[in-house]
């Protein structure tokens, strides 16, 4: 068993003993309880009816003769201990001394020594006893005292029931303790089984192996986190290929400017091109083309350095989206695609403004350079509870559905025969996510597939004015 497992097992285990333990105990405690009690009004009941009987027996001498002969009979059939003294406190029976008085002796014949006798032993009998008033004729004329089954030994057969539900409890906690500790085993095993696996296949992932997953069972918890796992794996998988393709990319991108220009030196040096102007000119094209990309990952960089160093203050994002999109009108027009827009005013946040712009600028030229001749851009600006909605939609390329999910990631770029000649370098909306996560915000994208347009939401907490 695992380390985890044992951990799992060793609380289940001590979590059921222990409520066990508590519970035998319990059961055992109150069940004696119970008994005693049982036997107690059992005992008192008799007593009574004893009492009752005595009451009637008693005439007007007081003659304790037949009285003494009904607490025999009582001790005899019922063996409850019975002490009875008179109003002065002389002892007429004593059954616990398990003696009779002389029938034939009536209570004014018996001797002072033989009384002092009896009081004697008999002062401990009663610190341990209850006692009940015997009456005649509205006076007390004697008291009864009697041991209860609490404080005397139980009979044979009280102890004998008592012995056998002692054992059933016995029986019963041993049976539920190993049922407990089989199945604390198997729940801890249940329980860590898909852990190890996604502890093992963690540790293949780190060694670059993704072609892994965790199995799963059931629609608890532990599945959700296995799905949840398989997902990041099959993502890890993804990006890797994209990060691999990506650094071919680059390296493809930096390669092509980087031979051309090699080439055109060659052949200027061996005399085979002439220095003109054509030439020069060609050569300028190819570092425009580098120039380009670095500068792409310079704005990277510097993104994600403003995420530390950024000049937060309070800003009108209804103002800046007004004057960018203003001086991408020109633009559109040119290209043949009319602008909407809907933009609610004096919306403020709490922002680098620079961060602002650049994620406006980036989405918005986007949206004019991916749309073809007389498409649509709207863009909406609207508070929304706590927050402030920012909407570009445009009716261009599109997004495929594959797609979507690494639109953001660096050096992503949904057609992969496009260059920096013909595209971007799938870096522009990389760097957009970074300054909206600076600024407290999220960045989604939504697109229903290729040529159906796409709609960039970005959302950012709002400023109470």
């Amino acid at each position: 068993m695992s380390r985890l497992g044992l951990k799992f097992f060793s609380i289940i285990l001590l979590v059921a003993l222990g409520g066990l333990i508590f519970t035998s105990i319990y059961i055992n405690t109150s069940i004696d309880n119970r008994f005693f009690d049982y036997l107690y009004l059992e005992e008192k009941e008799k007593i009574e009816n004893l009492v009752t009987i005595i009451e009637e027996t008693l005439d007007e001498n007081e003659n304790w003769i037949d009285v003494r002969m009904l607490a025999h009979d009582f001790i005899r059939i019922n063996k409850v201990n019975l002490l009875l003294e008179d109003k002065n406190g002389d002892t007429i029976f004593n059954g616990q001394m398990g003696m009779m008085m002389n029938n034939m002796m009536s209570n004014n014949m018996m001797s002072s020594v033989h009384n002092n006798y009896l009081n004697r032993n008999s002062n401990k009998f009663k610190n341990n006893s209850e006692v009940i008033e015997i009456q005649y004729n509205g006076k007390t004329v004697a008291n009864l005292y009697w041991e209860t089954s609490s404080n005397a030994n139980l009979s044979e057969k009280a102890e004998i029931f008592t012995n056998r539900v002692n054992k059933i409890i016995m029986i019963a906690a041993i049976f539920v303790s190993v049922l407990t500790i089989l199945i604390s085993y198997y729940f801890s095993r249940y329980l860590t089984r898909p852990l190890l696996q996604m502890n093992q296949i963690a540790g293949k992932i780190v060694k670059g192996d993704f072609d892994h997953h965790v199995g799963i069972k059931g629609k608890d918890e532990l599945a959700e986190l296995g799905q949840s796992f398989n997902d990041m794996v099959d993502k890890l998988k993804y990006l890797e290929k994209i990060r691999t393709e990506s650094t071919s990319d680059l390296a493809h991108e930096l390669r092509t400017p980087l031979a051309t220009i090699k080439s055109y030196l060659e052949g200027i040096k061996e005399g085979i091109l002439l220095a003109d102007l054509d030439t020069i000119q060609e050569i300028e094209e190819e570092l425009e083309r580098l120039i380009k990309l670095v500068n792409r990952l310079g704005d990277l960089s510097d993104a994600e350095k403003s995420i530390v160093h950024q000049e937060v203050e309070k800003i009108s994002f209804s103002e800046i989206l007004q004057n960018i999109r203003d001086r991408f009108l020109p633009l559109a027009e040119k290209k043949g695609i009319s602008i909407e827009s809907k933009i609610e005013e004096n919306l403020r946040i709490t922002a680098d403004p620079d961060n602002l712009e650049s994620v406006i600028i980036n989405l918005l030229s986007n949206a004019v350079k991916y749309t073809k001749e007389g498409g649509k851009i709207l863009i909406s600006l609207k508070k929304e509870d706590k927050s402030i909605i920012f909407r570009i939609t445009d009716t261009g390329i599109g997004i495929g559905s594959e797609d979507l999910p690494y639109i953001f990631e660096r050096f992503y770029r949904t057609d992969k025969s496009r260059s920096i000649k013909t595209g971007g370098t799938g870096i522009g909306l990389t760097i957009s996510r970074e300054l909206v996560y600076a600024m407290g915000g999220t960045i989604e994208v939504e697109s229903p597939g290729i040529n159906a347009g796409s709609t960039f939401i970005v959302t950012i907490p709002t400023v109470d004015n």
